[in-house]
């Protein structure tokens, strides 16, 4: 087969794409400019310019990429930021970097850019967006989200700074977010991808069911929007809901990378985590497609389950990865994808468990990934019989549990502030004589409550309804209402370091304000 010089220069410029990225996929966050260092585009024109004609290209590519809005806005970015300057290849003798302004921008687009370059750089935008999601790579230059003002001021002044960061938040993430989330709409639908996001943010908000939100949403915005069959419609055309998780497992991780590199999270330190299973109570057909039992609660025995793990630390309380859990699946199995997928992020401290986990299998499981783990005991009778005859505090050092596999733990016997005995299992280093350990047992175990308050806030903040039978659609609602959460933290933690210095203890915007600001801010017309 013969090639045109065109789409040999096209398969070329894929290829290097391909391998820049490539060589670049273990990093956390990659700069724009620095991808665009690596990429080599052949010099085809020799036109006089006073600035180099690849570096030129290039910027255009980065001002796409990076949803700069103007020439004016560009040129003000290369002033500002020499670093990405000289990435792009601005610097002439004694590396003195040499930037152009708008009116060389201008003149440029206009008289010296080919229609063939045109085509040429989107070419390379729509495959570096390809590749970079097949590799899981995040392209954010975050800078301009973080930075510092001064602290103090009066409140009305800091009310003005946060609802202007707000706004700018806000629009990063349905600049940046909205994008990475695929609905498989196409170019000539009458309704952008962003009008079916606003909706579901706004049913999430607001804990409505599908039809009503749509209703309600439609009056609040004096708009054409979409109804419901439509936006159903949309989420329908998933095959099934492994591709819905990845999607959103995705998402998760690029907010974990941002949280890297903000430094809201550090991968130096340690955390302290919780794992949990969080029941959606189901009230209809319990043959329907991932329905398991349960206890019984709020009138039903059914539910949707769902696998978590949390970060618990005040300020960082992200939930790193949800799974689904279906009545065929292995529960020891989920656990342990969850706990690799988060000993691959970040280190953990402590892993804080409830009762459910109280199993050989599960503490055995613990042990061989070198988590330390504390959780509560249940009314295991042999347990039992020894708490009801010894008396508080106790520890038993190297307790056997379990027929077929066994299980070797501590056990923490302490009372609370009402003189109710309460029994710990734990593999942490404990004997009787650190009296001084024992006695923080109880307020070690209650950082697991973070995982508690994040799924409460979820249920109550970020919780859409759906009657849909189909489980796609309900996870899909489920896993959106997760990432909102994760946004809220971030957004809220980025305002705190943007005016105050440091991450704050109390949120400082609600939930409520911050899912009010993402669906009412447009970016198309």
């Amino acid at each position: 087969m013969n090639y045109s010089s065109s789409e040999v220069k096209y398969n070329d410029i894929e290829k290097e794409i391909y391998r820049v990225l490539y060589s670049l996929r273990n990093s956390e966050i990659i700069k724009i400019s620095e991808f665009l260092k690596h990429i080599r585009i052949k010099e085809d024109f020799n036109a006089k310019l006073d600035f180099p004609r690849v570096s030129m290209l290039k910027s255009l590519i980065l001002m796409k990429l990076k949803s700069i809005k103007s020439q004016t806005e560009l040129s003000k970015f290369l002033t500002e930021s020499k670093e990405d300057a000289h990435n792009l290849g601005f610097y002439g003798e004694n590396d003195k970097i040499l930037t152009p302004n708008q009116r060389s921008f201008s003149h440029f687009i206009n008289h010296k850019l080919t229609e063939e370059e045109k085509k040429f750089i989107e070419f390379i935008i729509t495959k570096t967006n390809e590749i970079s999601q097949k590799f899981g790579i995040v392209f954010d230059d975050v800078e301009s989200l973080i930075t510092r003002r001064k602290e103090g001021g009066t409140e009305r002044t800091l009310n003005n700074r946060k609802g202007k960061k707000l706004r700018e938040l806000c629009r990063y993430v349905k600049e940046n977010i909205y994008p990475k989330i695929d609905l498989q709409i196409r170019s000539n639908s009458i309704y952008k991808k962003e009008d079916y996001l606003d909706i579901l943010t706004h049913i999430t908000m607001t804990k409505d069911f599908t039809e009503n939100g749509c209703k309600t949403y439609k009056r609040i915005k004096s708009s054409n929007s979409p109804v419901a069959r439509t936006l159903l419609y949309h989420l329908r055309k998933y095959d099934e809901w492994n591709t819905v998780q990845q999607i959103f497992i995705r998402l998760f991780d690029h907010i974990y990378k941002l949280a890297i590199k903000i430094g809201i999270l550090d991968r130096r330190k340690s955390y302290d985590i919780a794992l949990d299973f969080t029941d959606i109570p189901h009230y209809g057909n319990i043959n329907n497609n991932m329905v398991v039992g349960t206890k019984p609660s709020l009138g039903t025995s059914y539910a949707y389950k769902y696998a978590t793990i949390n970060i618990v630390e005040e300020g960082r309380r992200f939930t790193l990865i949800a799974l689904p859990v279906g009545p065929l699946s292995s529960y020891i199995k989920i656990v342990e994808r969850l706990l690799a997928f988060t000993k691959d992020r970040i280190k953990i401290r402590k892993l804080y468990a409830d009762r459910y986990f109280f199993k050989s299998n599960v503490i055995n499981l613990f042990k061989k990934m070198g988590i330390t783990f504390l959780m509560p005991v249940t009314g295991y009778s042999k347990i039992r019989k020894w708490i009801n005859r010894v008396s508080a505090p106790r520890v038993i050092e190297n307790y056997e549990m379990g027929k077929e596999e066994k299980a070797v733990f501590n056990i923490v016997l302490v009372e609370d502030e009402h003189k109710n005995k309460l029994a710990y299992a734990t593999n942490m280093n404990i004997s009787n004589n650190d009296t001084q350990l024992i006695g923080k047992i109880i307020s070690l175990y209650k950082k697991r409550w973070g995982i508690e308050t994040s799924f409460r806030v979820k249920k109550r903040n970020f919780f859409a309804r759906t009657t849909s039978k189909n489980y796609t659609v309900r996870f899909f609602y489920f896993m959106f209402s997760v990432l909102l959460y994760n946004l809220w933290i971030l957004i809220d933690s980025i305002i705190a370091l943007h005016l105050f210095g440091k991450l704050l203890k109390n949120h400082i915007v609600t939930s409520k304000l911050f899912g009010t600001f993402l669906y009412m801010i447009r970016l198309v017309t």
